[in-house]
């Protein structure tokens, strides 16, 4: 799967359960269900999701955290060096016989639980090693884990489920500006057909309890089984605020869940911390508006009922709302992720390689060409 397909996924498995959780509380005047079975139903779709699109082949982690040992610019398995072939030495798990590395020269290099002198390192971890034709760019590896460099829940990349999502990592320069529209494409189609695999599960329901029509206001009203509407008290102004604190209390979790300086999270368990973020915001921010937070989320199905044959009032209802779960949670993402950025990733302390790096950057702008130092 590439991440096309799994921006789909992710995208389809919160509607389905999240909205079909809506339509069985609605339709049953909550015998089958209440508030909290709706927050609930698309928390674990999140969860799910995550999970469903953890099966992308090759998965790299969002942002660039390697879990499973896999390295930018350099592949680990467990201490093998991709494109820095060992001459005279045999590298098996980081197996050293001669010692003298070609293509991917130690610098500094110094082998933890293994020293080399003529020498057999097992598991040998390398701290500070720069290798030439494998170089690791501001990437410590210890059994596998980059520091430095975040997960955003989404394990794989480019698999974020949210808009809003991408477009902070996108505007953290963490993913391609290229990329967006297809993310944001696929985002919104899998919520469509979620919407619709809910519709078509519960068309009978629907119409009967709506008296055999689709309706989009008022007491029996079904619309808002798929999209997000305002509370009748709600102002649009008051409404936009309402999806910018939400949706930067949401990337202020997950860029926490996925920063490796904050402390390792095992990699199965951020699927079910992300689902958790999402029903703490539904549980204390969802009154006003149903906390869409998500553009695709809300976009994708109100696009379904408006051609299913709920029609255009889909898009005037509320005032116009339509347009405030598109753009509202997008600014809000954009503003959680300046804020953590500036209150937290600007304290963080450099690794050890990064210093490296840096140090080395400037020993070489230092030194004259063609003159040795």
């Amino acid at each position: 799967m590439d991440d096309n397909t799994t921006n789909f996924l992710m995208a389809d498995n919160p509607n389905l359960f999240g909205c079909g959780s809506v339509a069985q509380v609605t339709t049953t005047n909550n015998q089958s269900g209440q508030y909290l079975s709706i927050n609930l139903g698309f928390a674990l779709g999140v969860t799910f999701g995550v999970y469903a699109s953890r099966g992308v082949s090759g998965a790299e982690s969002t942002g660039a955290e390697s879990t499973g040992a896999e390295s930018t610019g350099s592949e680990s398995t467990g201490a093998e060096s991709t494109g820095a072939e060992s001459t005279g030495a045999e590298s098996t798990g980081a197996e050293s016989t001669g010692a003298e590395s070609t293509g991917a020269e130690s610098t500094g290099a110094e082998s933890t639980g293994a020293e080399s002198t003529g020498a057999e390192s097992t598991g040998a971890e390398s701290t500070g090693a720069e290798s030439t034709g494998a170089e690791s760019t501001g990437a410590e590896s210890t059994g596998a884990e980059s520091t430095g460099a975040e997960s955003t829940g989404a394990e794989s990349t480019g698999a974020h489920l949210n808009p809003a999502v991408s477009l902070s990592l996108c505007a953290l320069g963490r993913h391609s500006w290229t990329k967006l529209p297809f993310y944001v494409f696929f985002q919104c189609f899998g919520a469509f057909l979620g919407a619709a695999t809910v519709a078509l599960q519960y068309y009978e329901a629907i119409r009967w309890y709506s008296g055999g029509e689709l309706i989009v206001s008022g007491a029996t009203a079904t619309a808002g089984i798929f999209c997000t509407f305002p509370a009748d008290y709600l102002s649009l102004w008051a409404g936009f605020v309402d999806q910018v604190i939400g949706t930067a209390a949401l990337l202020l979790c997950l860029l926490a869940l996925g920063d490796s300086a904050q402390g390792s999270i095992p990699a199965g368990v951020k699927p079910v911390l992300v689902g958790a973020v999402v029903l703490v915001i539904g549980v204390s921010m969802g009154s006003n508006c149903g906390y869409a937070l998500n553009p695709a989320r809300d976009f994708g199905p109100r696009l379904f009922a408006f051609a299913a044959g709920w029609g255009a009032e889909v898009f005037t209802a509320g005032g116009g709302w339509w347009w405030v779960p598109l753009v509202a949670p997008c600014v809000g993402a954009l503003l959680g992720t300046l804020v953590y950025e500036l209150m937290v990733e600007v304290h963080h302390v450099k690794s050890s390689s990064e210093e490296m790096s840096e140090s080395r950057g400037l020993e070489m702008d230092r030194s004259e060409p063609g003159k040795p130092d």
